[in-house]
């Protein structure tokens, strides 16, 4: 068998990983935690999964969560090898509850998984059937090689001699000679013997017996008082029939009575059913009145009130603003009086003034005139003619003259200035009250249509709210609301009524119908009530003493009932205690064939397993010394197992024989390699399978770890070798021998 690829698709610290390995030797380098034993125990779940070995139910080891892969759902892989010309392809999901394993021929791609031997316990195909043919516990007992862990020399020892003993009877972990004997020892141990009453099997049953023959003597007797108790039972019962029938007898006479009851009761009933049907009709009559919102009349109500106040209120602004406008006609009418009046005093000032400045310019244009003519005058006066400076002086007096008239004219024009400002002053007295009144009455009025408009805004606001309440009860007035409400409360009063009735009727007829009435009606009408029997009082004063008599003899009978029960709860039937008996003996009995026949096999498996050793010890000496003799270049060359399969080697050097206890720590691992692959071929029937070694070699020195290396080399001729390793000698050594091999860095 040669492993060809391995792909941890999800596995480990590993997702998508790829491992191509070829024939012969390969070695698989890396780092301390790279993974390399992640990758050997990918290859062992492959083949095997992580399940418990030997049990009935389907448990993982805990292994299973070691590997399980870190932030993935998936947990899964792929591993391909070729086999006497077929290549196959074992596909693994780990997940628990979904795990699940194919095996393809991968040339074909055909699904071959029908030809796997199937496990009963986990339910999937075991891929190692195939070609392998070897259990887990084989596995790992001899292809599947690790570094030993840490122990003393003695310990070493101790596990190869265990390892050894293991070949006495299977090579599986879990079972070997040793442990078999030691169940059979133990089961006999466990039914032990008939005085040990309180730890074993035997002497349980034993004493079991003593006690069940005195519960078959207290069975009998209890048996005996039961059978006393059952005929005194059996007579109270026979009396309380008797008693019961005359019951019945009075219960009849009386149910003439509870007849004529019956027929009052239903002619009082189907009266009030009549009602009930009448005031049906009558609902149903006026249930259209019962959309009708009390509510909403009451909101119409205030909605009709709302707007005739706001009616009112409008009409009162209306009022107010009738009066605004004849205020405002008022003082209208005495502002354009005296705007009038101020006119014409304003013309006739201004006239005046007018009048008088015309005279002033007049005036001023002479005045004028008459200084340049003064000027002139004394200037050609003075150098031309004395006539002309008359003249000059003549009209410098004139315009003196003039000059006065002319300021007397002016201080007229400045009283008539004052005067009209006077006047102006006292007319704005007067107006501006008046415009200040008319403003305000003009601000009166603005606030009034404001407010009137307002007003007209709610009244429509409140007649829409109106206008959708009538809207919502389908009618057209306030007047055919109040009338349906009149007729609404006629609904209820009826409503309330036929309830009232309904509840009576109810009560009158229980949990009956009125159908049921009518057919015990029927069924009583034949049955003459006018028939004179006792008195109702008188025969229910007999029915109380006989139901006192009743209650007395169903008390006896309760009481001996439960005096019958309690001795039957504690009371063992005879036949079953008599069961019991004929087992127990059957038990001892038993016991003492199994202690025979324990006793045979022992000496039986004793007697295989010694012949067993010595067929196969030879074999197993000559192939482990064969190894040990090449790996330690001679220094041991014969390996000696003894019948009490304690292990001594052959030191030729020295010439003596040496017990494994004796042996260096280094030489024993050396040993326990050689017993492995020694080991290899007998139990896996010269199939060649691949042998894993991870990290088997990292306390061997220089000088052994070449000795196993040029071992390794001639074994890889013949089958595949995978080493597992996190050092580079052995590369060196390999490589430095000029050996082929595979090397593959992680």
């Amino acid at each position: 068998m040669i492993i060809t690829e391995l792909i941890l698709d999800a596995f480990g610290k590993f997702s998508g990983y790829r491992v191509q390995l070829g024939n012969g030797l390969n070695i698989i380098y890396g780092e301390n935690e790279s993974g390399k034993t992640t990758i050997h125990k990918f290859i062992e779940g492959m083949f095997f999964g992580f399940f418990k070995p030997y049990v009935k139910t389907k448990r993982y080891l805990p292994i299973y969560n070691k590997y399980f892969p870190w932030g993935k759902e998936r947990y899964t892989g792929v591993l391909k090898y070729k086999y006497r010309g077929d290549n196959i392809r074992i596909e693994r999901n780990f997940i628990k509850g979904s795990d699940q394993v194919k095996v393809f021929d991968d040339l074909k791609g055909e699904d071959i998984t029908y030809m796997c031997e199937f496990d009963g316990v986990t339910k999937i195909a075991k891929p190692s059937s195939l070609h392998m043919n070897i259990s887990s516990s084989i596995y790992k007992n001899t292809i599947s090689i690790g570094q030993l862990t840490t122990k003393t020399d003695q310990s070493l020892a101790s596990e190869v001699k265990d390892r050894l003993l293991k070949l006495g009877g299977s090579l599986d972990e879990e079972i070997s000679v040793k442990d078999v004997l030691k169940r059979l020892d133990d089961r006999i141990d466990n039914i032990g013997t008939e005085n040990r009453v309180k730890t074993s099997e035997y002497g349980k049953n034993a004493e079991k017996l003593t006690a069940l023959e005195k519960r078959m003597k207290e069975s009998l007797n209890n048996n005996k008082l039961v059978k006393e108790y059952q005929l005194k039972l059996n007579n109270e019962k026979e009396h309380l029939k008797s008693i019961q029938q005359e019951k019945d007898k009075i219960k009849e006479k009386l149910k003439i009575y509870d007849i004529i009851k019956l027929k009052e009761k239903y002619i009082k009933i189907k009266g009030i059913n009549e009602e009930i049907e009448r005031l049906k009709i009558e609902l149903l009559d006026l249930e259209g009145y019962n959309k009708y919102n009390e509510d909403d009349y009451i909101d119409m109500i205030k909605i009709e009130n709302k707007i005739e106040s706001l009616y009112v209120e409008l009409k009162r602004y209306e009022e107010q603003y009738s009066i605004l406008i004849s205020r405002k006609d008022d003082i209208y009418n005495k502002i354009s009086s005296l705007e009038e009046e101020m006119e014409k005093d304003n013309i006739c000032y201004m006239d005046k003034l007018e009048e008088t400045e015309k005279i002033i310019n007049k005036n001023s244009k002479i005045k004028m005139f008459l200084s340049q003519l003064f000027f002139i005058g004394v200037l050609m006066g003075t150098f031309l003619n004395t006539y002309l400076f008359i003249v000059s002086i003549l009209s410098g007096v004139i315009n003196i003259i003039l000059k006065t008239k002319l300021n007397k004219i002016k201080k007229e024009r400045d009283n008539l200035n004052i005067k009209k400002k006077e006047i102006e002053s006292k007319n704005d007295e007067l107006l501006n009250p008046l415009i200040a009144e008319r403003n305000m009455i003009d601000e009166e009025i603005s606030q009034n249509n404001k407010i009137k408009e307002e007003t007209n805004i709610n009244i429509q606001k409140y007649k829409d709210m109106r206008n959708k309440i009538l809207e919502d009860n389908g009618i057209k007035s306030v007047t055919e609301l109040i009338k349906g409400l009149k007729f609404k409360e006629r609904y209820k009063e009826i409503k309330e009524r036929l309830i009232n009735k309904e509840e009576v009727l109810k009560s009158l007829l229980g949990d009956n119908t009125i159908n049921d009435l009518i057919d015990k009606v029927v069924e009583y009408e034949n049955i003459n009530t006018d028939e004179k029997i006792e008195s109702w009082e008188r025969l229910n004063t007999q029915l109380e003493i006989l139901q006192g008599d009743i209650e007395n003899k169903k008390e006896q009978v309760g009481i001996l009932t439960e005096k019958i029960k309690g001795l039957s709860e504690n009371m063992e039937h005879p036949w079953e205690v008599g069961q019991q008996i004929i087992e127990t003996k059957e038990n001892i009995n038993r016991f003492e064939k199994q202690i025979e026949s324990l006793n045979l096999a022992r000496n039986t498996i004793n007697d295989i397993s010694t012949n067993m050793q010595k067929e196969y010890a030879p074999k197993l000496n000559q192939k482990v010394s064969n190894i040990i003799n090449y790996i330690t270049k001679g220094k041991y060359t014969e390996v000696k197992i003894t019948e009490g399969m304690n292990i001594k080697v052959v030191d030729e050097r020295e010439n003596k024989i040496i017990d494994v206890n004796s042996l260096s720590e280094g030489t024993i691992d050396q040993l326990y390699f050689a017993l492995r692959i020694a080991t290899i071929d007998i139990v896996t029937e010269n199939r060649n399978l691949p042998i894993f070694l991870d990290d088997a070699f990292v306390q061997y020195d220089d000088n052994r770890l070449k000795n196993i290396l040029r071992f390794l080399m001639e074994e890889s001729k013949n089958r595949q070798i995978i080493i597992f390793t996190c050092q580079n000698r052995e590369k060196k050594f390999l490589e430095k021998a000029n050996s082929k091999f595979n090397y593959i860095e992680i």
